[in-house]
């Protein structure tokens, strides 16, 4: 009986304590106090991460690759993306210096003067 009543449950949240540990230090990033210390984009940001290592632990708790590997993707790309931002104007300019180093070296083809 009590697992007929179990299946029937429409509350579809975290079932691990690690799960509750990520949605509480979720909402620690929220509080005021802690919106003091930091900035909103890089609360943001936090939030994120917070969610990439929830997805990871999820997959390595559900013993799924996929999910883990999801969850790895997305608590890397947070950082990845922030120091791509931060790091623009060095690859744009790592870009030209590149292509002006192939043109420069580029192997002419010599016609035959007629």
């Amino acid at each position: 009986m009590r697992l007929s009543a179990r299946r029937g449950s429409t509350w579809s949240g975290p079932r691990s304590p690690i799960g509750v540990t990520i949605l509480v230090a979720m909402n620690l990033v929220l509080l005021p106090g802690f919106q003091q210390v930091l900035p909103v984009q890089a609360a943001g940001l936090v939030l994120l991460l917070l969610l990439g290592v929830g997805t990871f632990l999820a997959g390595i708790n559900m013993m799924s690759l996929r999910i883990c590997f999801l969850g790895a993707a997305m608590a890397l790309s947070i950082p990845a993306m922030t120091w791509l931002k931060q790091a623009s104007l060095l690859l744009v300019l790592a870009g030209v210096a590149i292509a002006g180093l192939a043109i420069a070296f580029w192997p002419r083809s010599k016609k035959a003067a007629v």
